[in-house]
């Protein structure tokens, strides 16, 4: 029997998969173009622990995740369906790379992502319904007090304000088979932590 349909139109997670897909062909590079990630992908929450540093930069040399924060001010709006203030947040995280420095390049690459925000077509994104607003550029390791060394990268964020339709179509080609999922266990504070990556079965019985 093969898996329902499972449509996530109208949902935050379609709204970070759009921009995701925005900031794509403009941050993702080869291995020789230093002011680009490997990857730029959806995230599920705060990238703020080295674990989570960790696990997403093994074997790479960077990448942007991007999570939506939270939703405020949502309404119905006439003649459009309903609309929210969408808080995000883009965490960029970058190594060392053919001898240029991982504080460097994370942070050139945080400036492109900003601009990426400030042009006409970050407006214009399908269920975007104004421009963003109250763009900010935080480096992390400054703000916590730690140090860069500590996990081998350099990682700042990028946290805007948009308005948004939570009501759009959402174009199912694009979304993940939703294959394979992470599941973290924290035992006790202080205790362990278990990570368990678990590969979802298509077909059932």
């Amino acid at each position: 029997m093969s898996r329902p349909d499972f449509d996530i139109g109208g949902s935050t997670v379609a709204i970070a998969l759009s921009v995701v897909d925005y900031l794509k062909p403009h941050l993702e590079g080869t291995e020789r173009e230093i002011d680009k990630v490997h990857s730029v992908e959806r995230h599920i929450g705060r990238f703020d622990s080295q674990d989570d540093i960790k696990r997403f930069m093994s074997g790479k040399d960077g990448g942007v995740r991007l999570s939506v924060l939270r939703v405020d001010d949502v309404q119905l709006a006439a003649a459009r369906g309903t609309v929210g203030l969408v808080t995000f947040v883009a965490f960029v995280f970058c190594s060392d790379m053919y001898s240029y420095d991982r504080d460097i390049r994370c942070e050139v690459i945080t400036c492109r992502l900003a601009q990426l925000l400030s042009r006409p077509e970050a407006g214009e994104i399908p269920g975007a319904e104004r421009m963003p607003i109250n763009v900010q550029m935080e480096n992390l390791y400054s703000r916590r007090g730690d140090s860069k060394d500590a996990t081998g990268v350099a990682i700042w964020a990028v946290i805007w304000q948009q308005e948004w339709l939570l009501s759009f179509p959402l174009d199912d080609t694009k979304l993940d088979d939703f294959l394979q999922l992470h599941l973290r266990q924290i035992q006790a504070e202080d205790g362990p932590v278990q990570d368990s990556t678990i590969k979802v079965r298509e077909n059932h019985d």
